[in-house]
This record gives structure tokens, C-alpha cells and sequence, in this order.
């Protein structure tokens, strides 16, 4: 991956030229904060866009994406649409969605609840968290 980054995947169609293990890959590696609303923000941020792109790894990277999301005491995988519809996408955070990202959560993943709600429970058994 060499120079590849985050910013110049968000900037360019640089992730064109990735595999799809690249990308994964650079998601998994990324730390966009030491807090669950900075990361849920920055993950949001590169997984939408991604996912625009790449619709097919869209349960991998928003099961990265959707973990902060739960850390923050957000209990219901509908809760977690309500999150990224409304707190994200509405609200001015410090890492908001591309054009590409924000056309993917309202024209696809706003669509998929059932990809969200097997997430959702996924990472649940894996953390062991009890609501």
C-alpha cells in the first residue's frame, strides 16, 4: 500500500487501484480517534465512501464502522441508523461524509436494516455486552 492513506482514498479514486484486502486492510489499521464518537465519525467517514465504491464489502467495513457506535450505549440496531442518519449525517462533526459516502448511506445502507441488525447482534455475542 505504500503512500495509499486514508485522505488520499477520501481525496481520489486512489482506492480504484486497491485490492479489496488493501482496503480492508487500511480500515482495520486506521485509529481516527481515542474516542467512540471520534472514531464512529472517522470510520463512518472512509467506510461510506468505500462502500460507494465497493458495495460488497460493506459488511465487513460497517461492522468496523458500527462497533464505536455500540461502545457508545447505543443498545438497538435501529438506534445505530439513527446514529449515522441523523447524528452523523445532519449534525457538523469534524470528519463528515463525502458526496460518495453520504449518496451510499442514504441510497443503500438507510435501505438495509437487515445488514445493520446482523451486525449489530454479531458484535454483540463477540463482545459479550449485556444491555
Amino acid at each position: 500500500m505504500d503512500d495509499i492513506t486514508i485522505d488520499r482514498v477520501l481525496k481520489s479514486k486512489d482506492l480504484l487501484n486497491l485490492t479489496d484486502e488493501e482496503l480492508i486492510s487500511l480500515v482495520e489499521q486506521y485509529v481516527p480517534s481515542q474516542g467512540c464518537s471520534g472514531a464512529a465519525y472517522g470510520y463512518l467517514q472512509i467506510v461510506s465512501h468505500i462502500c460507494y465504491f465497493r458495495e460488497h464489502l460493506q459488511s465487513k467495513l460497517m461492522k468496523i464502522a458500527i462497533r464505536p457506535i455500540i461502545y457508545l450505549g447505543i443498545n438497538d440496531h435501529k438506534e445505530v441508523l439513527g446514529f449515522i442518519t441523523g447524528e452523523y449525517l445532519i449534525e457538523k462533526t469534524y470528519k463528515p461524509a463525502t458526496e460518495f459516502g453520504r449518496d451510499w448511506i442514504i441510497g443503500k445502507l438507510q435501505l438495509n436494516e437487515t445488514l445493520l441488525k446482523d451486525i449489530f447482534e454479531e458484535i454483540v455475542i463477540e463482545e459479550n455486552i449485556r444491555f
